[in-house]
């Protein structure tokens, strides 16, 4: 654990660190209504109706689409076992843009179900909210809890938590005492990345394994700084592997988001101070002293795109501050309307920001649509 001797708040071109999850819990001091809503937990005779046919392979994998569609709150987990036996059947004869459409529709559809949004009405009063948060928080910690709690909770979150202690759901934890539920994404990737391209089956595969945990914990990054520079050099060489994938697009925009990460932290990730000179200090639980400096010297020295980046990153901040001015002139593009109107009200940590941006030929970039699901999904369901 990182403590830092100095600390420095920032909040320009930072990115957010509120990755929108669309089974987020509302924060404990917001008061949402209880809906009128009744949760059975039984698994019904037949969870997704399936048309009768003379030739049950065509109709079949024709259902998957709808099976999916109508999966939502009110469903149940069975519903999920009868569109993975559909998938399973219809998976290795289907053409690949078909393929695509049904992974994005089965994690969408997990995300339908294990919202706690009924149209504009959350489900859980904030009693309830914080019983579940405390409930959430011990089995995910392996902490001692009394079954009697669990027995007080929503019907809809017992019936989560059930599915927890079965392994078919898991626990995430986006710190400041939010938790939310979600799907097991090795689950996801095994039952389609055997039947996809290797170029999709690798990104799947890979998001999978990055994204079951969250990225962000409390406006800060939950991964190290070796892992942050790992995930930019997989993104980047991802690229020149699979050029003609057809996630090149979403590759390249996990690439530059990893990239601007990496150089720019965010608002409670920081490598350097505040007019970008040196590296920060920090203490570590042995109460030795450190900074980041070694891993930018070391991927200084990788021949890479990357690499290069980083011998940029370093002679900056050996620059001094009254040259950067001719050195690095900031681009207009990368200002916001108050600067361009007037660009006194720059102060001189957001200047060093935006020369460091011009050094490393930086613009603002958004958050990419994948980096809290196994598979890159529409923009307007995972923005920041």
């Amino acid at each position: 654990m990182k403590y830092p001797l100095t600390i420095i708040a920032i909040t320009l071109l930072s990115l957010t660190a509120c990755d929108n999850k669309p089974n987020s819990l509302p924060a404990p001091n917001t008061k949402p209504h209880q809906a009128e809503q009744t949760f059975v937990d039984v698994t019904p005779t037949s969870p997704t109706p399936v048309a009768q046919s003379t030739n049950p392979q065509a109709i079949d994998c024709q259902t998957i689409t709808n099976t999916l569609n109508a999966i939502d709150i009110n469903s149940q987990i069975d519903d999920f076992d009868q569109a993975d036996k559909l998938l399973n059947h219809c998976l290795p004869t289907a053409d690949n843009t078909t393929q695509i459409k049904w992974a994005t529709q089965y994690q969408l559809a997990y995300q339908r179900f294990l919202s706690f949004w009924q149209g504009d009405t959350f489900l859980l009063d904030d009693t309830e909210f914080d019983q579940l948060n405390q409930v959430m928080y011990d089995i995910h910690y392996n902490k001692k809890y009394n079954e009697s709690d669990i027995a007080t909770l929503h019907p809809k979150a017992q019936y989560f938590i059930k599915q927890v202690k079965q392994n078919k759901l898991k626990i995430a934890d986006y710190c400041e005492g939010e938790f939310n539920f979600v799907n097991d994404y090795q689950a996801f990737a095994k039952l389609f990345t055997p039947h996809l391209p290797k170029d999709q089956a690798v990104m799947i595969e890979r998001l999978a394994s990055d994204n079951q945990e969250p990225l962000w914990c409390d406006a800060g990054l939950s991964i190290s700084l070796d892992k942050l520079i790992e995930r930019a050099l997989f993104w980047q060489d991802y690229q020149k592997m699979y050029p003609q994938s057809v996630f090149i697009d979403d590759a390249k925009r996990l690439s530059l988001f990893y990239e601007y990460l990496l150089f720019f932290g965010s608002d409670n990730t920081r490598w350097l101070n505040d007019d970008k000179t040196k590296f920060i200090t920090y203490i570590n639980e042995n109460d030795e002293t450190f900074t980041d400096e070694a891993s930018f010297v070391k991927l200084a020295k990788h021949d890479s795109e990357l690499g290069k980046k980083a011998q940029a990153f370093l002679v900056f901040i050996a620059t001094p501050t009254d040259e950067r001015d001719d050195k690095y002139p900031i681009n207009p593009a990368n200002l916001d309307k108050r600067h361009l109107d007037d660009p006194s009200q720059i102060e001189d940590w957001e200047r060093a920001t935006l020369q460091l941006m011009t050094a490393l030929d930086k613009t603002k970039v958004d958050t990419p649509s994948c980096i809290s699901t196994p598979i890159c999904l529409p923009d307007t369901s995972d923005k920041p």
